[in-house]
């Protein structure tokens, strides 16, 4: 039974994951229920295995229903348009496909487009797409066509509890979206229960002292990322008014 995404004050608890059976069973059950998901996914599969990302799996694997997917394809091939005759989609300026079908969202990239690789900061193999995610409590993957998981990043966040950044110093430095980064460090806090690290706090404090209007900008970013404002006033006063070392 899958729960619908819970606000950001319902804490959950991170718990390890070995295997992908969960979501390999609930992506079958997808495919079923959808002619349209099922042509979808086996054109996609045409081009390289299909590569379930981040949060969709680390929902799945705690019985929440994610509020859409991320797929990289590992393939040579970057562009897929031909794939989406006949489906709602929209390509981004990065090269990745939104593709709406029915109440789901299926966010689509080849391996070589994907934000990490297309900037060079990894080698685009399929080991290195954990380790391209901003935060480690993203780092986790379900190759849907073989069936395997690699989600040791992802792990030890049920060990330690901690919020991080995986990306190094330049990595981190390159992400073109520090205020839904923010935005998302706030969330994944209050809906997981997590304790910020001092590099993440100090991300933060960094973009706060070099942003004027900070609060607005967030607020853009929540609601363009959500699509709504459930984040509180009294987190946002946490992070903008309290001194930096009173913050968190």
């Amino acid at each position: 039974m899958y729960t619908s995404m819970c606000n950001s004050h319902s804490h959950r608890k991170v718990t390890k994951v070995h295997s992908a059976e969960v979501v390999i069973s609930y992506m079958t059950q997808l495919r079923r229920s959808s002619k349209k998901i099922s042509s979808l996914f086996k054109n996609l599969e045409y081009y390289g295995e299909l590569i379930l990302i981040g949060g969709a799996v680390r929902d799945l694997c705690s019985n929440v229903l994610p509020r859409d997917f991320d797929f990289v394809i590992n393939s040579s091939e970057t562009d897929f348009e031909e794939l989406f005759e006949g489906f709602q989609f929209k390509k981004n300026r990065f090269g990745g496909y939104k593709v709406l079908i029915d109440d789901f969202e299926f966010d689509i990239w080849s391996i070589k487009n994907h934000w990490a690789f297309r900037e060079n900061i990894l080698e685009p193999i399929e080991e290195n797409i954990v380790k391209g995610s901003f935060f480690n409590i993203d780092a986790l993957q379900v190759n849907i066509s073989r069936g395997t998981i690699d989600a040791s990043i992802y792990n030890e966040v049920a060990d330690n509890g901690i919020l991080d950044i995986i990306l190094d110093d330049y990595a981190e430095r390159l992400n073109p979206n520090p205020e839904v980064n923010i935005v998302r460090a706030i969330v994944l806090k209050n809906k997981w229960g997590l304790v910020l690290s001092d590099r993440l706090t100090f991300y933060i404090d960094r973009w706060l002292d070099q942003t004027h209007n900070p609060k607005l900008k967030l607020l853009q970013a929540e609601m363009k990322h959500y699509g709504e404002n459930f984040i509180t006033e009294i987190d946002y006063q946490s992070i903008i008014n309290l001194p930096h070392t009173k913050r968190w």
